[in-house]
């Protein structure tokens, strides 16, 4: 899977792009940067 951030808006799949890296910063912050989805 390839995440493009700031990618253009197909389909509305930016919003979703955005929203997985938003929980993804968030678990590696709250974890301290644990790899637990590769």
């Amino acid at each position: 899977m390839h995440i493009v951030v700031g990618g253009p808006p197909n389909s509305g799949k930016s919003t979703v792009t955005a929203a997985l890296v938003k929980l993804c910063r968030e678990r590696k912050r709250r974890r301290g940067y644990n790899p637990t989805l590769s």
